[in-house]
């Protein structure tokens, strides 16, 4: 066992059942009739309250056995009164018997015999009141322990929940991006253009493998995420061939700071669907991260049609950027944003996050 839980088990109690054993104590030596120092009085009327203080990790492993909740109520009314008048009673034995043995006896008793069954009687009363307030206070920690394991229980039941919530709007975005990919595969296919579709195929392999690997962390380094991104952005690049222009501008000390695992792609996607695949004429996406006041700016624009007057965000039909605001709320509440805008001769997507270099969730 423990110095913590001897400490619990033993110290506790002997420091409460103190306070009474000093009181008395200090009152047998303040008599006036008897000349007796402090530590006879200790040892005449203090000692014996110990008894208490060795029987209350018992009264309260009972009282953690029997609780008196409503449906078991009856059970521990049962066990505890007979439990708190034994223990007044022995403790009424124990305390004439003592006295008996110090000759301590008051001068008044007459009989030895009567004046230890009074003293039982009296105490299987008195005994039952602190028996009741050892059981009381056993209650009342054995509340605030289940209170407290419902607390973490509920806080771990709340992160998985969360880990499942972002884990399925992960999902709802990986098979948009593999029939978009797998549609671009068949096409060189069907063109029959082999070099193409095999690299292709290689670069499909590549993030399938990204996505078994590292699909389970919620939060991996930018540079991780970038090299994902630029392995999507190469399917891509075949797809609309000239047509697509990609500039990435991100600072090499920023490349470790830890954001949301596949947060780029859906954004960088939406981005081609609404800006590239709208125009005939070649289209650009540019990439770019800040830091600034301890947070991380990830800003993507695209030179396509801007947005329709009245746009929203929260009134958006687009899984992407829709599950985008999802997971930064789950992740990071208040601290992270999404901010979509039109910008000169395009539209604007800004992820703010708080810069740190290790990772906020467990994954």
């Amino acid at each position: 066992m423990t110095s913590r839980r001897l400490l619990l088990r033993w110290g506790i109690p002997f420091a409460f059942w103190s306070i009474p054993a000093a009181l008395l104590t200090v009152l047998t030596a303040s008599e006036s009739e008897r000349q007796v120092s402090l530590g006879r009085a200790f040892i005449e009327q203090g000692a014996v309250w110990y008894y208490w203080a060795l029987i209350t990790p018992r009264v309260l492993a009972l009282a953690r056995r029997y609780p008196l909740e409503p449906s078991r109520t009856v059970r521990g009314l049962l066990v505890h009164i007979p439990a708190g008048l034994l223990a007044g009673c022995v403790f009424g034995l124990v305390y004439g018997l003592y006295l008996t043995a110090l000759g301590a006896i008051p001068d008044q008793v007459t009989s030895l015999r009567s004046f230890i069954f009074k003293g039982m009687m009296f105490w299987t009363c008195f005994g039952l009141v602190f028996y009741t307030t050892i059981v009381s206070i056993g209650f009342a920690l054995s509340y605030q322990e289940r209170l407290r394991e419902r607390e973490v229980a509920s806080s771990k039941l709340e992160a998985r929940l969360v880990e499942a919530q972002l884990n399925t709007l992960r999902m709802q975005l990986q098979p948009h991006f593999l029939f978009n990919t797998l549609n671009t595969i068949a096409m060189y296919v069907r063109d029959g253009d082999r070099t193409t579709s095999i690299r292709l195929l290689t670069r499909l392999s590549e993030l399938l493998r990204h996505l078994l690997d590292a699909g389970h962390a919620q939060e991996v380094p930018l540079q991780m995420e970038l090299e994902h991104l630029k392995r999507y952005l190469d399917i891509e690049g075949s797809r609309f061939s000239d047509r697509l222009r990609v500039t990435i501008d991100v600072p090499a000390e920023l490349q470790d700071a830890f954001v949301p695992n596949l947060i780029l792609q859906p954004l960088v996607e939406n981005a081609i669907r609404h800006g590239v695949a709208a125009r005939a004429a070649a289209s650009s996406v540019e990439l770019m991260a800040r830091r600034e006041n301890g947070r991380l700016a990830l800003t993507l624009r695209n030179d396509g049609p801007a947005l329709p007057n009245g746009w929203s965000l929260a009134e958006t039909t687009g899984i992407g950027l829709r599950n985008t605001a999802l997971r930064l709320q789950h992740l990071y509440g208040d601290q992270a944003a999404l901010h979509v805008r039109n910008a000169a001769g395009g539209v604007s997507v800004q992820v703010e996050l708080p810069y740190r270099t290790t990772p906020v969730t467990d994954g």
